[in-house]
């Protein structure tokens, strides 16, 4: 538990790398697809989860007023989400505020 907390921090005060995991669409929105984690303890603190690559690097933080995603918690998911104004700030993720998530087999 505690090397989770110390990788979420170690790669929070990163600068975020874009890859291929995600790409802008229409109107702002964003899909992304990644594993989504529990965010617990971090050095920009927003956000109540985040989205990870392949390789653990932290792509998004997220929120959601609409999908419950401790449902997708390490679970391979995809979402797609409105960029949250004024952020990234302290060094940390976009954020993303979640509108639409799916796991499974139409990944």
């Amino acid at each position: 538990m505690r090397s989770k907390v110390a990788l979420y921090f170690l790669v929070g005060s990163m600068a975020v790398t874009r890859c291929s995991f995600f790409s802008p669409v229409e109107h702002g929105e964003i899909e992304a697809e990644g594993i989504i984690e529990v965010l617990e303890v971090s050095a920009w603190m927003y956000g109540t989860h985040i989205l990870l690559n392949d390789d653990g690097i932290i792509m998004y933080a997220l929120r959601s007023s609409e999908i419950d995603l401790d449902y997708y918690v390490a679970k391979r998911t995809k979402i797609e989400g409105n960029l949250v104004p004024g952020y990234p700030v302290d060094g940390g993720p976009l954020y993303l505020d979640v509108v639409y998530a799916w796991t499974g087999g139409d990944l």
